[in-house]
């Protein structure tokens, strides 16, 4: 399949950025929503998530053929980043491509930064 890896930084084209904000979105009000909490306690931090997306926005395999949710840089607290990735599986899907970007990949491979931090409220926040 024909693929792109896309990070926050990497939106140029108007395409890929629409679909990107919109991904963006959905996984920030569902990571608020449901903040990650063990015994009642929020659990703050930052990790990288690696996300394999489909032309439907379903999660899809890797580049190695597993699963396509996957942790590319640890928050250092195992039950964070097990609850980040069960967040991003729970947004899921994301809707199919926009007819430009189905044109030019089959797969999206995204690359984002979540930071789970407290600002006024506890929230989940994507950057670049």
């Amino acid at each position: 399949p024909r693929r792109k890896v896309l990070t926050g930084a990497s939106t140029k084209a108007v395409v890929f950025a629409q679909y990107y904000d919109a991904m963006r979105q959905k996984i920030e009000a569902y990571g608020s929503a449901f903040f990650p909490r063990v015994n009642g306690r929020p659990l703050y931090g930052s990790l990288v998530i690696v996300v394999s997306v489909d032309a439907q926005g379903r999660i899809a395999n890797n580049t190695q053929g597993k699963d396509g949710l996957s942790i590319g840089r640890s928050s250092g607290n195992p039950e964070l980043d097990r609850q980040a990735l069960a967040i991003v599986r729970a947004s899921a899907p994301f809707g199919p491509f926009p007819v430009e970007m189905a044109k030019q990949i089959d797969i999206l491979d995204w690359i984002s930064t979540f930071e789970f931090a407290r600002e006024g409220s506890d929230r989940l926040e994507l950057r670049r």
